[in-house]
């Protein structure tokens, strides 16, 4: 069973490994020393967590997402795209504020990420939700496509997209968290 993150009243091991469902990035919270941990090495019987001090922190950096729409493309985009490394942990944010013009329906979109997700075998899901005309949605449904043979293709994509009408002022609100790519 793979465990991103788990929440104990003890401190991980090197026993927490592979062979029992961590990988490279996942957190451990220890409840009674309130710790941090992120798995740096999952080797299976010498797993190496490693406590995340305010100096090991990093700080966000700024990222410059490359957008694809579908119907329509916005007449004003402005965004804030940010992002910060742990380990090979990747945790962003991205908000965007954009008008469509008087043409088409905006029905999807998808954008790169800072750094390329791992092929984790799987689909990994965003905290998202949108704010089109005035009214804030939830039938905003994104994830990362963690199944793409190529890393370059492992974009932000939805699920399902709220369309966004024509002479429409609307918001995309993103953040998540996965697994950072390595050669």
């Amino acid at each position: 069973m793979y465990r991103p993150t788990t929440i104990s009243a003890s401190a991980p091991t090197v026993n927490d490994d592979y062979s029992a469902g961590y990988r490279r990035g996942n957190h451990w919270w220890d409840t009674v020393t309130e710790t941090l941990y992120i798995l740096e090495n999952e080797a299976t019987g010498t797993a190496d967590w490693n406590a995340v001090t305010s100096s090991s922190i990093a700080s966000w950096d700024d990222w410059t997402p490359s957008f694809q729409w579908t119907g329509n493309t916005p007449a004003a985009l402005a965004y804030v795209a940010r992002y910060q490394e742990i380990g090979n942990l990747i945790s962003f944010t991205l908000d965007i504020d954009a008008t469509n013009d008087s043409g088409t329906s905006i029905t999807n979109m998808n954008c790169s990420l800072p750094e390329f997700a791992a092929d984790n075998n799987n689909y990994i899901p965003v905290s998202t939700f949108s704010y089109i005309d005035g009214t804030c949605g939830s039938t905003n449904v994104a994830y990362i496509d963690g199944l793409n043979d190529t890393p370059a293709n492992r974009k932000l994509s939805h699920a399902l997209f709220a369309e966004v009408a024509a002479d429409l002022d609307f918001n995309l609100y993103f953040r998540g968290f996965y697994e950072k790519y390595v050669a």
